[in-house]
């Protein structure tokens, strides 16, 4: 089955569940187009790389689903 998955290069979920993409395709399920693309379009501002926001919103979010997915590998 033909698939498209559009990732951004700097999401990290886009990264994180990227492997279960790429186990899909590794294992016959599906054939993947892959299609980078950015989340966060110009002129919107980033967030500051050493503020508060990445850093809280990695520790709530993203590191618990990485630790997640290991923990239950598919």
């Amino acid at each position: 089955m033909p698939l498209r998955y559009y990732f951004d290069v700097v999401c990290p979920y886009s990264y994180i569940l990227g492997f279960e993409v790429e186990q899909a395709e590794d294992d016959g399920l599906a054939e993947i187009e892959w299609l980078p693309f950015e989340l966060r379009p110009a002129p919107k501002a980033l967030p500051k790389p050493r503020g508060t926001y990445i850093r809280d919103h990695w520790r709530d979010h993203v590191y618990g689903l990485a630790i997640n997915l290991r923990s239950h590998p598919r």
